[in-house]
């Protein structure tokens, strides 16, 4: 009986503290998006496909930090964000390939948002945030260094040439 009552007590302990350190937004390392915002109050941000030339696919284009916090991967399809100004962490995310730059946007209210790359010659890429109601670009693409992503069986030509 005391051993069951001691068991109970731990679980109980365990749990609670498992539960209380998980709690919402301000205890997860993740962005999540603020109770009550949605698409339609919010603002949405997509991944974009890369696109494909003779060299074949070029992976794709993904928000990776929102204002500093790390985006799940399981939400780098779409970001869902309240309005105003937001610090976006955004990631040309190739085949071989990658490099993240900061953007400072201000997004508007039900606004529904793209961030697309390019390869922009064999060393780097073109990234920009785009307003998918207007198919205007918010602010002047930024050009940036990409460099070789780890791979498992050691350096590939990509990472001598570029990196």
């Amino acid at each position: 009986m005391i051993g069951t009552v001691a068991f109970r007590a731990t679980a109980f302990a365990f749990t609670a503290a498992m539960l209380w350190s998980c709690g919402g937004p301000q205890g997860s390392p993740w962005y999540q998006t603020p109770l009550g915002v949605t698409s339609a109050n919010g603002a949405t941000v997509s991944m974009t496909a890369n696109p494909v030339d003779a060299a074949g696919p070029h992976g794709d284009t993904r928000v990776i930090t929102v204002d500093g916090k790390p985006v799940s991967g399981m939400d780098f399809d779409k970001v869902v964000l309240p309005p105003g100004e937001h610090t976006l962490g955004v990631q040309y995310n190739g085949e071989a390939a990658t490099a993240t730059v900061p953007f400072r946007a201000t997004l508007r209210t039900g606004g529904t948002y793209a961030v697309k790359g390019e390869k922009d010659g064999p060393c780097d890429a073109k990234l920009w945030l785009e307003d998918e109601g207007t198919k205007q670009a918010l602010g002047n693409a930024t050009i940036t260094h990409i460099v070789a992503k780890p791979m498992p069986s050691g350096a590939s030509a990509f990472a001598v040439a570029c990196n």
